[in-house]
């Protein structure tokens, strides 16, 4: 009898231990539960930031693809211009078209050697003036000339 009433004894402690581990698993299915809602929240939150970033990162690449294109307008209206300083106006295009793809530096050194020719040529003999400037003394007209003048141009 002695054992069956160390076997209750061991039974009722036993219950006891699992009433109290009933309750320390639902107070834990709860932190459980509530943790996942917390993380549920946090996931959409992070979703919707990742949706943010992505909408900034290309906004900003199409802002950057719009900047580059303003700079390679500005730097080929820049050669243009100073191309044009050098070169006559029906060359411009067609020379645009063969140093478009040139750095700056090969750019700028073409751009020198034909400005130093388009300077060799007008400091040349072929731009010097030889004549008369054609301001001078006023022509006395004769009398004779004068008559003539006056009788014809009426």
């Amino acid at each position: 009898m002695q054992a069956l009433v160390e076997l209750q004894a061991v039974h009722a402690a036993l219950a006891a231990t699992h009433s109290e581990a009933e309750v320390q698993m639902g107070v834990l299915l709860s932190a459980n539960a509530a943790q996942a809602a917390e993380l549920s929240v946090l996931k959409e939150s992070l979703e919707q930031l990742q949706a943010v970033a992505k909408a900034e990162a290309e906004a900003a690449l199409v802002a950057k693809a719009e900047a580059e294109a303003l700079a390679a307008q500005a730097k080929l209206d820049s050669r243009k211009a100073a191309l044009s300083a050098v070169v006559a106006e029906p060359e411009v295009e067609s020379l645009m078209a063969s140093l478009n793809g040139l750095e700056d530096v090969a750019f700028n050194t073409v751009l020198a050697s034909l400005g130093a020719k388009a300077k060799a040529v007008e400091s040349s003999e072929m731009f010097a003036e030889i004549g008369v400037s054609g301001q001078g003394d006023e022509v006395v007209q004769s009398d004779t000339a004068a008559i003539l003048k006056a009788k014809y141009t009426k």
